[in-house]
């Protein structure tokens, strides 16, 4: 096959839409194991009272779940990787390949508002959220996420 501008536009057509399904596929499982973590976290939020993952105060544990989650999430608060910017080029419809759910579809899949609503609204979300208000800005308990 001679290379040339109009083969090279077909090749790229068609591995592009080999790897959309593929990542399709693969954002499917993400989901999947985003919400059975969530699910985890929730349950042992409950088991322990509500307030902190591992005992009654602020540890690596909420850290560590907090910063992964804010991937999902999107806290107010913000990231540390600038989320606030990533935030803004979303409701401006600017950003055509947001985080996690980039591989669901390009352009920005129209169900990604509703996950980030889903996410935010489960426990181990506002979890989450609460870390992030509590401990990134300074809050009333002064640990800083």
């Amino acid at each position: 096959m001679k290379i040339n501008k109009e083969n090279a536009k077909k090749c790229i057509e068609k591995v592009s839409k080999v790897s959309r399904h593929y990542f399709r596929s693969i954002a499917t499982q993400l989901l999947s194991q985003i919400r059975s973590t969530f699910e985890d976290v929730g349950k042992l939020l409950q088991a322990n009272g509500g307030r902190y993952l591992v005992g009654d105060t602020f540890t690596a544990a909420d850290l560590t779940f907090a910063s992964m989650a804010a991937l999902v999430v999107l806290p107010e608060e913000g990231y540390g990787a600038s989320l606030e910017n990533l935030r803004a080029l979303f409701d401006t419809g600017t950003l055509k390949v947001p985080f996690i759910f980039h591989y669901l579809a390009t352009p920005v899949h129209p169900s990604f508002p509703d996950l980030l609503t889903e996410f935010r609204n489960l426990p181990a979300g506002q979890h989450a959220l609460r870390m992030y208000k509590l401990h990134r800005s300074g809050g009333a308990e002064g640990s800083k996420l």
